[in-house]
């Protein structure tokens, strides 16, 4: 879409994260390939910190059109006391800032829009669907607290709770500085 298009150009680099352009390029094309082979769902994130790439899971998630599902973004946000490896500090106004500016209004709606102010630790894979409006996602990113035990919690939610054919990623995975993430996945 040209929205994708220009995120990855122009607002990528303006958003504070660590988010590669080379995973939004392959999550593009998984995305693409989803839809060819029908499979549909929303996308969710645990640990969106400021957005970089929830707004291209935001946009992916738009690109699918009438088949698109809810957005669910999951973070600590304010409540930093939960952050306990300092592997963000995510904010939630400044999220929806981004996500505004970069993926617009439509994104934001609460018919596409799910924010949970949560520990991801006690989010379940049934509160992702029901959250979702009783959907699956179809691509779930895993980015939270980056302690192996978190990683491990996280990843298992993600992959009870995405849909048949659906994507699992995991942030972080070779990095040298978060080696909890390797091991919890």
């Amino acid at each position: 879409s040209e929205a994708l298009d220009r995120y990855m150009a122009e607002g990528m680099s303006d958003v504070i994260g660590w988010f590669d352009m080379q995973c939004l390029l392959v999550l593009r094309v998984l995305s693409a390939y989803q839809l060819s082979e029908e499979i549909y769902g929303g996308v969710a994130e645990i640990g969106v910190h400021h957005g970089k790439s929830f707004v291209g899971l935001g946009l992916l998630n738009m690109d699918a059109g009438s088949s698109k599902g809810i957005a669910l973004a999951v973070d600590v946000f304010d409540a930093q006391h939960l952050n306990t490896d300092a592997s963000g500090e995510g904010d939630l106004q400044i999220f929806m800032s981004t996500l505004e500016a970069w993926c617009g209004s439509e994104c934001v709606k609460a018919e596409n829009l799910k924010v949970l102010s949560q520990d991801s630790k006690d989010l379940t894979p049934e509160d992702v669907v029901d959250a979702m409006g009783e959907t699956k996602p179809r691509i779930f990113s895993v980015d939270g607290s980056h302690t192996a035990e978190a990683t491990y919690v996280d990843m298992k939610t993600a992959t009870q709770a995405v849909n048949k054919g659906g994507i699992v990623i995991v942030d972080d995975y070779f990095s040298e500085g978060w080696p909890g993430d390797s091991e919890g996945a």
